[in-house]
């Protein structure tokens, strides 16, 4: 039964991924509006689409199978997204004068720590009943 409740937990940071990610196919300038981008125009739009509706969808599609295939290789594929993003933003604000965003670093630094104690746990091997 605790697998089952974990399993269900480790859904929760895939659920915002997947709604941006779908908004960003149906309603792009919705979504980014959401997410504090502008919507860029021509090639840039392309790339801008391209890659974080790739970004979103793949990280709610490793975390939702992580999570019902009861897989922590997953979860850890879907944490590591997360995780490379929060320190990406931590770059550029350092090194390239990016605005700082803490409240983006926050969800996806909590969401990776979420993601790791989720697949941690499911890892580990099931009690058998004597």
């Amino acid at each position: 039964m605790g697998r089952i409740i974990i399993r269900i937990l480790a859904v929760v940071p895939g659920l915002p991924m997947l709604i941006i990610g779908l908004s960003l196919v149906l309603q792009p300038a919705v979504a980014l509006d959401a997410i504090n981008m502008p919507l860029l125009e021509g090639l840039a739009l392309s790339t801008q689409l391209g890659d974080l509706t790739a970004f979103f969808l793949c990280t709610a599609a490793f975390i939702f199978m992580g999570a019902f295939h009861g897989s922590p290789r997953w979860l850890y594929a879907g944490a590591a997204l997360l995780f490379v993003a929060a320190l990406a933003r931590i770059y550029g604000w350092q090194v390239h004068g990016a605005g700082f965003s803490p409240e983006p670093i926050a969800v996806e630094v909590i969401s990776t720590v979420w993601l790791v104690v989720c697949a941690v746990i499911l890892g580990k091997p099931v009690n058998a009943k004597k």
